[in-house]
């Protein structure tokens, strides 16, 4: 005898789906109150980094485990940042380069046409609304 019920299975999902809705309100939320401030971008941008997320991961012994585990922490924080909002993405890049630029002695400004620099400051200025 089969005890399946499909509209058991569906409202099941359902509401399973609702509570990966409500985790995500709240930590979407508290995320982009932090993204929000050039001090909390920053702190986000160096533990992105720390994973070397634009690095290969192929290493000839077995570190090659532990940079992908650190690479797939790197991405994911990355995808974090960007369900907060592409802007923020973009405004998190450019300010991360722009101080790694500073440390090397490089005029990071110069890279790149002011006008797109001027807009995506003004876009940025929203997150936080």
């Amino acid at each position: 005898m089969d005890n399946y019920d499909p509209d058991e299975e569906k409202k099941a999902k359902e509401e399973m789906e609702k509570r990966r809705e409500s985790v995500r309100a709240c930590f979407y939320g508290p995320l982009r109150d932090i993204l929000a401030t050039e001090d909390g971008r920053m702190v986000i941008w160096e533990m992105i980094q720390l994973g070397c997320p634009d690095d290969s991961n192929w290493a000839s012994s077995a570190i090659i485990h532990w940079r992908a585990g650190m690479r797939d922490y790197s991405q994911a924080l990355i995808s974090m940042v960007r369900q907060c909002g592409e802007d923020v993405w973009l405004m998190m890049q450019y300010e991360g380069r722009k101080r790694a630029a500073a440390e090397s002695g490089l005029d990071y400004e110069q890279l790149f046409d002011s006008k797109f620099i001027t807009e995506l400051f003004k876009r940025a200025k929203r997150i936080g609304k």
